[in-house]
Order: C-alpha cells, then structure tokens, then sequence
C-alpha cells in the first residue's frame, strides 16, 4: 500500500508539474520550433537498455569540476530524456571550465520502485566517473550533484548519503509533492548535519500552489539550520533562468 501511494504521487506532482512548461504551439498558434540541444558524447555507463549518460566536456589543461545533471519528467506525451538537459547550462559549465554528465535511467518515474532504480543507477554513474576521470580529464575531487524536478528526487539520497563525495547540489524545481507523501522516507529524514552546500531554485514565489512550491525547499533550509548547518542551504524565489547562480555556487564550494 505503501508504494502503491507513493507511485500514485509521483505521478500526479512530477507529471503534472512539468505539463504546464511543455506547450505546443505559441500564442499565435504556429508551432513553436524545438529547441536546440547541447551536443556531448553518448557513452553506456551499464548494460542496461537506459543506463547511458552524455558527456559535455569542457576544453581544460586541467582535471574540470563536474556537475552531474538528471533530467524532468515530461507531460506523459513523450517521453523526457537526458539529451534534454537546458543548452545554455552546459554552454555556461563548459565556458567556465565545467564539464557536465547528463543520465539517464527509468525515463518517466511512475513508481517507488522507478525511483529506486534510479539511486542505484546514480551510484552506477558516479563509479563510471571515477573510473574514467582520467580519460575524460574530469576532477573527482569537485563533483556537484544537480537535476530538475524528478531528477532532484532520484538524486536526493544520493547528495545526503554521499556527502563525502561531492562538493554540492544545485537543484531546480526541486523535490516536489511526490516526494513528501511518506513521512518515513520524506526527503528530511536523510539529511545530517555533514550534508554538502545545497541550492533550491524554483520559478515562483512561496504562495503559489503548485506542485513545486518553495516551500519544499524551505523545509530543507529549515533542518539544515536545525542541524546548525544553515549556512549551507538557500532557496532561490521567482528564478526566471533556475541555473543563474550555478557558475558562482561551483566555483565558490569546489576545491
């Protein structure tokens, strides 16, 4: 019963938060041109048929910070993928030194059991990264942890539980309705007080009524500074661009 409810408000806060972003046509009714995508390398981090990330590497002398991205879900009419990643974030990264891994998993989480796959091949990725930093000139002493709406709950676990292993976690839309359902696996019950500097961007302001409403994210701030780690977590309010602070959070919290 327990993860039939979980599944059942995934579905409805992530699907339906994300709807509303993927309009057809513009205002005078042509379609609206798709946008152009970022171009990286596709390469398999498993063996799995989803188990693939893209690599956007950025032009360095030197091992480059990494911010390792997962995507939405979409409106349910196609499914998201990772290729989607916003063109200007990984242009952005890459201008200022940053590489960026955008991966995929279980492309539309529906389920509790979706969202489980999705941490294990999280975890899959990152030991892809330090198996192939060298290669790939990638520093794994500076990974950040990233992602929009479901990709911040697959990827929340992951930034509790691997602190040591990251610098931080700039996350957008983040940890929406769905993920609050369960009180036992609400996102605050893996955070202690060696979680790594979070931000959590959102589009509105803290009296809307959607499903990825700021106040999620001021429940994060609110136990960071219980733990006495308040320092370390800001909500970002009515972001018309949800990454415009990313550049500045790297390079402030990297080694």
């Amino acid at each position: 019963m327990k993860r039939l409810l979980t599944a059942i408000f995934i579905v409805c806060a992530l699907v339906a938060g994300n709807a509303k972003n993927k309009g057809q046509t513009a205002p005078n009714g042509l379609p609206i041109a798709p946008k152009e995508k970022a171009v990286g390398t596709r390469i398999a981090f498993g063996s799995g048929e989803n188990q693939w990330l893209i690599l956007y590497q950025a032009e360095s002398s030197k091992p480059t910070p990494l911010y390792i991205w997962a995507h939405p879900n979409s409106d349910g009419k196609v499914l998201p993928s990772a290729d989607e990643i916003p063109k200007n974030v990984v242009d952005d990264c890459k201008a200022n030194g940053i590489s960026v891994i955008s991966w995929e998993s279980v492309p539309q989480v529906k389920t509790y059991e979706d969202v489980m796959i999705c941490r294990a091949d999280l975890i899959k990725v990152y030991e892809w990264v330090v198996a192939n930093s060298a290669r790939y000139n990638l520093d794994v002493n500076n990974l950040f942890i990233g992602g929009s709406s479901r990709g911040t709950v697959v990827s929340w676990e992951f930034v509790c539980k691997y602190a040591d292993k990251i610098r931080g976690a700039y996350l957008t839309q983040a940890l929406p309705k769905g993920a609050w359902i369960i009180d036992s696996e609400n996102p605050l019950t893996t955070i202690t007080a060696n979680n790594p500097p979070v931000v959590l961007s959102y589009r509105t302001d803290m009296d809307t009524d959607d499903g990825h409403s700021p106040k999620f994210g001021k429940r994060i701030a609110d136990k960071y500074a219980d733990l006495g780690i308040g320092e370390r977590a800001s909500v970002l309010l009515e972001q018309k661009n949800l990454y415009s602070q990313l550049i500045d959070f790297i390079n402030k919290n990297k080694k």
